[in-house]
């Protein structure tokens, strides 16, 4: 596809315009899936596509037809189409289907489908590539995976024949419907389950920080609270009109003063550990929890702290920390 045309702002044109009233059908079918998944249509249909999926598993030969079951699906409602037209004296319906006019209505859902596709892929590309690295040996986690992953090759070899597939492939695909089922989205947005995951999201930064650490940070570290410590600072925001935005504009989250929170000067012959980085107090601990999933704590006009959800809110505050250590002397000359 690369080698057919040049690059030409005219063709890219005409193409995106071509492109836009055809997509339709691939949004369709995108959002008929997501209906699927999310039980939008309610359990009978869900389960009705999670039996097939279960045939399926039981009767993989029966794959061989399911090209021969989608054709018929479309050839046969269409002949009987036809058939009640032909018998009602009505025209028959068209051979293809119409293009939607460039500014309508459907033009314009398709247009915003091809936007939110394209943001949709860009965070798909902007959460893969911090993983990048770690797969082509430019982080110390490169030699782990690399070591992890030819052990359990090798010992999934003399395993393949014993492995159960079908029962392996019936749990993999099921499971998706498992987890977007409206009850497990009700229990994974429970303030418990938010304050697990933020638990093992903070223990999980800790343990990728203190693997990082050098030998000079342990032995600081050794030494106790003489050459060891934290310092935290807390970032502020008010719900405030935007300067210059008229009195009818919505209220936002804007930072309040001029000075960065992360500004924090040490006492001379301490340094922040390197590399780390700012860690966020996910579970609100300093104010005695209540934080939502971002660590904001929210608090009214006097200060009082207030709920997650609860009204009234003016302020929010969430603490931030990061290590400290003393420097040696010797490697501050």
């Amino acid at each position: 596809m690369s080698t057919r045309q040049p690059m030409s702002v005219g063709t890219t044109t005409v193409n995106f315009r071509r492109f836009v009233p055809r997509s339709g059908v691939v949004f369709w079918v995108l959002d008929r899936v997501e209906e699927v998944l999310m039980w939008k249509r309610g359990w009978r249909v869900t389960a009705a596509w999670m039996a097939g999926y279960a045939f399926l598993c039981f009767f993989p030969r029966m794959i061989l037809l399911l090209p021969h079951l989608v054709l018929l699906c479309v050839l046969l409602p269409s002949w009987l189409q036809r058939r009640a037209a032909e018998n009602n004296e009505a025209s028959p319906p068209p051979t293809t289907l119409p293009l939607p006019v460039e500014g309508s209505t459907e033009w314009l859902a398709n247009l915003q489908a091809i936007q939110n596709l394209m943001g949709f892929a860009s965070d798909l590309y902007d959460l893969a590539t911090p993983l990048i690295p770690h797969l082509t040996h430019r982080t110390s986690y490169s030699v782990p995976i690399t070591r992890f992953l030819l052990l359990t090759f090798l010992l999934l070899l003399p395993l393949l024949p014993y492995l159960p597939l079908r029962p392996l492939f019936l749990t993999a695909g099921l499971l998706p419907f498992l987890l977007t089922h409206p009850s497990t989205l009700a229990l994974a947005s429970h303030p418990l389950t938010q304050q697990l995951q933020n638990l093992a999201r903070l223990a999980l930064e800790r343990g990728k920080n203190d693997d990082a650490l050098a030998p000079e940070h342990w032995a600081a570290r050794a030494r106790g609270e003489r050459a060891w410590g934290s310092v935290e600072t807390w970032e502020r925001e008010s719900l405030r009109l935007p300067e210059g935005a008229p009195d009818t504009a919505a209220k936002a989250w804007l930072p309040e003063g001029s000075r960065s929170a992360f500004e924090v000067a040490l006492i001379p012959g301490w340094a922040f550990v390197q590399p780390e980085e700012w860690v966020c107090d996910l579970l609100g601990s300093w104010a005695g929890g209540g934080a939502d999933a971002e660590g904001w704590v929210y608090a009214d006009e006097m200060g009082r702290n207030l709920g997650a959800e609860d009204g009234g809110r003016a302020l929010r505050r969430r603490r931030w920390t990061r290590r400290i250590w003393r420097v040696p002397k010797a490697e501050k000359a």
